[in-house]
């Protein structure tokens, strides 16, 4: 084409070595026409657009845990204890528990009672979803009673169950 006499792109003249830059939205054919002595020429090129596809929405699904573990086989061992005296010595209670949660049982605690006295103790895993504390020996003045136990467990997220239980562990009398 250095020799035609007229060029154009689209029918729009091209003067010299002149370039052009397009950038179409979509696929789009162009004619180049040349007009020269020797005769008339054309060519067409076809620039294809292909279209980004449409982004597939990302869904995350958000389980929300809000079930508090599951406690069971709440147990004392011994199940009956020797009231501390002058001629008798007092025997500790070992109580344990079952728990379990999906998100993970992030802790389990014993709350006892007797008589006057009151305290609350963490337990400890010992495996396969078993929690145990020792409780005792207790300072015990009165007639015999009852040791009642309760439990509290709380998982990773911070559901916690309610208080389960009690349990009983009898305080007997020493006999001296």
């Amino acid at each position: 084409m250095d020799y035609a006499a007229a060029i154009y792109l689209d029918g729009e003249g091209v003067y010299d070595h002149d370039t052009r830059q397009v950038c179409p939205a979509t696929t789009t054919i162009y004619t180049l026409s040349a007009t020269s002595a020797g005769g008339d020429d054309q060519a067409t090129a076809t620039v294809t657009v292909i279209e980004e596809p449409t982004p597939t929405p990302i869904v995350t699904a958000v389980v929300v845990d809000n079930i508090p573990p599951y406690v069971s086989d709440l147990d004392a061992d011994p199940a009956s204890i020797m009231e501390i005296g002058s001629q008798c010595s007092g025997k500790p209670t070992t109580v344990s528990v079952y728990a379990e949660d999906p998100s993970g049982v992030a802790g389990v605690r014993a709350y006892w009672t007797l008589e006057s006295q009151s305290g609350q103790v963490d337990m400890t895993p010992q495996g396969g979803g078993v929690y145990k504390a020792v409780l005792g020996p207790f300072d015990i003045s009165a007639p015999p009673g009852n040791l009642l136990v309760s439990f509290v467990a709380w998982d990773t997220v911070g559901n916690s169950t309610p208080y389960v239980g009690p349990i009983t562990v009898a305080v007997t009398s020493c006999i001296g």
